[in-house]
């Protein structure tokens, strides 16, 4: 882990965090660090759209009840400058797959759960993005999405190749894993599930489905 206490020194050595990204804590400002350095970034998300590809009114009402209008302003403001990773000169490959359940789950008003699937279809076309749905109705693979979890990659010069992340959260704690076998494990857990997942135009067709019944 000695790499990425060096990336976070480096960060904060420049003043990084002297903007609206403040907001967040601590432990994850370790994470934009990451998706900033990396050059290959897989998500898998099950009960709501990653945090890289919410829209501005979706993330408004995701946490409306939780924050004063100043807070939510800098929130919003910080979440969607993460996404400036995906436009960016050298920008990473970045992949997700998603339950359905992240897609049905109404978090605001009919209109912006509708914008919200607009936007991940919008980026889904982007070249360096892929996008695949799991649906309720795989079969044989009900209990493929169990956790959410972030695979992260970074090149590094030299004989020892680059640098590979594990991240998971829950309610209690944020964790950034860098042990091969552990990373190994959830790399075949990310081959499995992008086989069992729908294709990247079917996905598209599958979430513009989803947000039609948005009325």
């Amino acid at each position: 882990m000695e790499a990425l206490l060096e990336l976070r020194r480096n960060n904060h050595q420049r003043g990084k965090w002297n903007g609206v990204r403040s907001v967040y804590n601590e432990s994850f400002r370790t994470m934009v660090d990451l998706e900033e350095n990396c050059d290959l970034i897989r998500t898998v998300e099950n009960e709501v759209p990653p945090g890289l590809v919410q829209c501005e009114s979706f993330i408004r009402a995701l946490y409306a009840l939780s924050d004063d209008e100043r807070d939510l302003d800098l929130r919003v403001a910080a979440r969607l400058a993460r996404q400036e990773v995906f436009r960016k000169p050298g920008a990473p490959e970045i992949a997700f797959v998603v339950s359905e359940s992240a897609l049905r789950r109404q978090y605001g008003p009919p209109e912006v759960m509708r914008e919200q699937i607009d936007h991940m279809v919008k980026l889904s076309r982007l070249p360096n993005v892929h996008y695949q749905v799991l649906p309720f109705k795989t079969r044989g693979q009900s209990d493929l999405i169990v956790d959410r979890f972030v695979l992260l990659r970074i090149p590094s010069p030299g004989v020892a190749g680059p640098l590979e992340f594990f991240y998971t959260e829950n309610q209690a704690e944020l964790r950034y894993l860098d042990e091969k076998p552990l990373v190994a494990l959830f790399d075949q857990v990310w081959a499995r599930l992008t086989g069992a997942a729908l294709g990247f135009e079917e996905s598209r067709r599958f979430m513009r489905r989803v947000a039609s019944e948005y009325n």
